[in-house]
């Protein structure tokens, strides 16, 4: 018999408006697979869990398998090059994939839904790669604040996924959602297809993978 505890644990979140016990069960009995590291990874994992997601793997960067079948891909990594390898590999298989990064004073969201080819991370990294770049500051400074910001990063990352679960869509789909703390800006940048695109060349066979 299921103990009470354990039948209230998500009581709160069954009476949100627009979860219900109908969008906790999608919670409960999604798929993710999360790459990344440090806080932000720490954060990302933390939310989804407590949120009911059980069915959650920690992607390996040396793992050179290509992704599992999954309801989504949820990206928090610094590592650049593995990030596009991500970016390639959903982008063939026309797997949903949800990219966070820090970059100038904040962090970037991208969502690519469940298409094919372009647009993708690196369309929008060609025609902005300084979206990529974070400033160096004090030593003091840095690991302070990219410690707070990596957990802000992780948290809205995971919640960014988790609506993206309790509805199949999202108003973010194919856009960049670009915050940043020290001008206190928050905008919306679409991305199109790139003829500059480093993945859709190299599967093209016009250019080696970075």
């Amino acid at each position: 018999m299921e103990s009470p505890g354990l039948k209230d644990r998500f009581s709160r979140q069954t009476i949100l408006p627009g979860v219900g016990a109908e969008g906790q069960a999608k919670w409960e009995s999604a798929s993710v697979q999360l790459a990344g590291e440090g806080s932000a990874l720490e954060a990302a994992q933390t939310a989804l869990s407590r949120s009911g997601l059980s069915r959650l793997k920690l992607l390996d960067p040396q793992e050179k398998a290509g992704l599992s079948p999954v309801g989504l891909i949820l990206v928090v990594t610094r590592d650049s090059d593995w990030r596009r390898r991500l970016n390639r590999q959903v982008r063939s298989t026309a797997q949903a994939a949800l990219f966070a990064w820090r970059g100038g004073s904040g962090f970037s969201l991208f969502l690519k839904g469940s298409s094919k080819g372009c647009p993708c991370l690196e369309c929008f990294e060609a025609s902005n790669p300084k979206a990529f770049s974070v400033p160096v500051g004090k030593a003091a400074e840095i690991s302070a604040g990219e410690f707070a910001l990596d957990r802000i990063m992780g948290a809205m990352a995971a919640t960014e996924a988790l609506q993206w679960i309790l509805r199949g869509t999202s108003p973010l789909e194919g856009k960049v959602w670009m915050n940043s703390f020290e001008d206190g800006l928050s905008l919306q940048h679409e991305v199109r297809a790139s003829a500059n695109c480093p993945a859709a060349s190299s599967e093209a066979g016009k250019a080696p993978i970075p």
